[in-house]
């Protein structure tokens, strides 16, 4: 038996002996039937019986109200996949059924291979379009929740098409500013690009750019930008994933500038910050962000390997990779699982420049943490 038999099937149908032909054939195949003459009553069998998956419908339903209405109380009650049964198929009366949100309509008479083909294909139409209302549902949950700045952008526009709560504290315009706002308001390095390159953009998974933004305020921001493709309600939109990276800017030229003792500066920033030796991957300091967010003590991570932080069991050939692209390109951005102290897991996004003092060579690495 076919999973979308077993199920029960509300028919209403005002002509009894109808009715109970079209009730009979359909328990022939499978379904549990229940029967209601009129539109009042199929309201009231409906309200009382939460286990109905599907409503089979009249339009003409003699005295009282008619099919399309009480189609709509029954959907203002519970949404199911209503299909419309009718004899009817003149223009006018079709396109009183087009109100209401309803999954078919089949001509009485057309047979039961045909009535049964259309009810099998109204479920799969009610559940396919349930999972993408729940899967919009949580992925709006995910958005406004997120403590990282996020925007939706037009990618042949260029103007905002969404952003979340994160991004107006981060810059500080209210919803209705943001919203059809262009790019270049906010990205002060912004180059208009041509077709060819937001076709490119569109075919990858993500690309990161670093850019000076601009805040409500007037300040500049520097800010990493992980940008991609991403299909919301069937239209192809660009995410921009915004991370504030001002503070490692305002450390990296400190460090690059004089030889002051950085722990000062360090312990002043949110964001967790680690130097790295070169030559050895050994921690040399860290800021109390970091220890917070590590759980350790700062003379715990002095030290360190830095890659005993990572989940993987050794990372060493990786990370020497790593170094080497800091070295030859002066900075490195990526993704990875970090544990803290107590072996607990959560994903970070590092961003790391190289920097000298007294010929010589550190890593700073700026880790933050990625809220799923």
């Amino acid at each position: 038996m076919r999973k979308e038999q077993n199920r029960t099937i509300l028919l209403v149908e005002d002509e009894v002996l109808i009715a109970m032909s079209e009730k009979m054939q359909l328990e022939e195949i499978g379904y549990n039937v229940l029967l209601a003459h009129t539109g009042e009553n199929s309201i009231e069998l409906f309200v009382k019986n939460t286990k109905i998956d599907l409503v089979l419908m009249d339009i003409n339903l003699g005295n009282g109200i008619d099919g399309v209405e009480a189609g709509q109380l029954i959907l203002n009650n519970r949404e199911v996949p209503l299909v419309f049964l009718s004899s009817h198929t003149e223009p006018e009366v079709v396109m009183k059924t087009e109100k209401i949100t309803s999954y078919g309509y089949v001509v009485k008479n057309s047979g039961l291979t045909v009535l049964d083909a259309s009810i099998q294909m109204a479920f799969k139409l009610f559940y396919a379009n349930k999972k993408v209302y729940e899967n919009e549902q949580r992925y709006r949950t995910l958005f406004n929740n997120s403590h990282t700045t996020i925007f939706l952008i037009d990618p042949y526009t260029k103007k905002i098409a969404d952003v979340n709560q994160a991004a107006l504290d981060f810059y500080g315009w209210s919803y209705e500013e943001f919203i059809g706002k262009d790019i270049s308001e906010i990205n002060s390095q912004y180059v208009e690009l041509t077709d060819l390159e937001i076709e490119n953009i569109l075919k990858v998974k993500q690309k990161v750019y670093e850019f000076e933004h601009r805040i409500k305020n007037g300040s500049i921001k520097y800010v990493e930008v992980r940008t991609g493709p991403i299909n919301i309600s069937n239209k192809i939109l660009l995410y921009s994933i915004i991370i504030d990276r001002t503070a490692k800017k305002i450390v990296e030229e400190l460090l690059n500038k004089s030889e002051i003792k950085y722990q000062t500066i360090l312990n002043t920033i949110r964001e967790s910050i680690f130097i790295i030796d070169v030559e050895t991957f050994l921690i040399t300091e860290v800021n109390d962000s970091a220890c917070k967010l590590y759980g350790y003590l700062r003379e715990e991570l002095i030290g360190l390997e830095n890659y005993k932080l990572s989940t993987e069991p050794d990372l060493s050939i990786t990370v020497s990779d790593e170094f080497k692209d800091i070295i030859n390109l002066k900075k490195y951005i990526g993704n990875r699982y970090h544990k803290r102290k107590d072996g607990t897991t959560f994903p970070v996004i590092i961003s790391s420049s190289l920097f000298e003092i007294k010929d010589k060579r550190y890593v700073l690495a700026a880790v933050s943490e990625i809220i799923e």
